[in-house]
């Protein structure tokens, strides 16, 4: 009986293996390389509108470095400027925009999310794929 037993998990085991390489192929299970295909992002963010000029600043650049630091570049930063919120977030009505163009790993963007969400001085964030 115990043999059955093993013989079933056994052809269970192995019928589930067969299954995920008809699924998932060869590279299942492998981490993905960095300096892979780069793809164009742009990366928008609304920052504190009280904050200052030269702390403003200091959080674009913190945001670029992250992406240069990763192997990417950013072709162009566009401001926005202070703008009406359409509701209010962290209590404020306005917020100072930023539009990041740039081009970067798609691995990355898991990281430059979660340097933003700790960011404080940012209240949102959206990271697109451009194609």
């Amino acid at each position: 009986m115990l043999y059955v037993k093993l013989l079933i998990e056994a052809t269970h085991y192995a019928w589930l293996t067969f299954r995920s390489w008809l699924t998932y192929g060869d590279d299942r299970g492998q981490i993905p390389r960095k300096g892979g295909p780069m793809r164009k992002y742009e990366v928008v963010f609304i920052v504190h509108p009280d904050l200052e000029e030269s702390a403003f600043n200091d959080v674009i650049d913190r945001a670029k470095g992250w992406i240069t630091q990763a192997d990417g570049n950013v072709s162009n930063v566009d401001v926005w400027g202070k703008r009406k919120l359409a509701y209010p977030i962290r209590k404020q009505a306005e917020g100072q925009f930023v539009l990041l163009k740039t081009e970067m790993d798609p691995s990355f963007c898991h990281e430059l999310e979660r340097n933003l969400r700790l960011t404080e001085p940012v209240m949102r964030y959206l990271i697109t794929a451009v194609d």
